[in-house]
């Protein structure tokens, strides 16, 4: 299976610093994949989202991209969109569209439906809920079908029923197109996922679903299940977890 993404022992740290906020990190993605990427916050999620897609250069290693940047989507956490600018939702999805690419009406139809954000179409993104917004700006970053989806907590804001919406469109996706996706949120390593990398300056991989015991001391530090309270919820959540998320 042909490799999209290939992250060769990755150090990264601002300039004047003298701390690593990435270490050693190697990381390949492969064309199909769905990856969550977890961990705490501050633990260089973002940092590592943004060096893959080369938006922050690596202090050492390497970083093999085989993809064009424009059959990249992207969905960064925070987006500089200025709410008060007059602009409609529909013309804030079809902005993702590069110059030039071809536009189908029924795939946009197609987005819109799954997304719940057809009643929104003709709104001013000023009248937009958070949870609204977010929905319409993953329709941006879809609408191109990039090969590769890149999303950082895109669910920060979303309602649940938003939620369900968005990851049950994401499963769709995934027939299509490599998906990416930091979260915080270990519930949701579940719903089509298919591996798991655990990121706090090192990275563990997993190659399925699932975390487990040296993904969350890295999280978590070292906890005893049978001495700390903590140790005991976070080996109850790995049980959980590892059962699909079924109680």
């Amino acid at each position: 299976m042909k490799t999209v993404v290939d992250l060769q022992n990755i150090y990264f740290r601002y300039d004047n610093e003298d701390f690593w906020i990435l270490e050693d990190v190697n990381l390949t993605v492969k064309e199909g994949d769905y990856l969550i990427i977890v961990g705490p916050n501050g633990g260089g999620k973002t940092t590592l989202i943004k060096v893959m897609l080369g938006l922050l250069s690596p202090t050492k290693g390497a970083v093999n991209l085989n993809i064009k940047h424009s059959e990249i989507g992207y969905l960064p956490q925070y987006i500089s969109l200025k709410r008060d600018f007059p602009i409609k939702v529909r013309d804030v999805i079809l902005l993702g569209l590069p110059k030039g690419k071809a536009f189908s009406n029924e795939y946009f139809d197609e987005i819109v439906n799954e997304l719940k954000i057809g009643d929104l179409l003709h709104k001013k993104v000023s009248e937009l809920s958070g949870g609204q917004l977010q929905r319409v700006l993953l329709a941006r970053a879809v609408i191109s079908r990039p090969g590769l989806l890149i999303l950082d907590e895109p669910t920060s804001n979303i309602d649940p029923y938003g939620t369900f919406c968005f990851f049950s469109y994401l499963e769709k996706l995934n027939k299509d197109m490599t998906i990416v996706m930091v979260t915080h949120n270990l519930g949701l390593i579940m719903s089509g996922v298919k591996s798991v990398a655990c990121v706090n300056r090192k990275l563990i991989f997993m190659n399925k679903p699932q975390i487990n015991q040296e993904m969350i001391e890295l999280m978590y530090g070292v906890h005893d299940q049978h001495s700390c309270h903590l140790g005991q919820y976070l080996h109850d959540e790995i049980a959980h977890i590892s059962r699909g998320g079924v109680s």
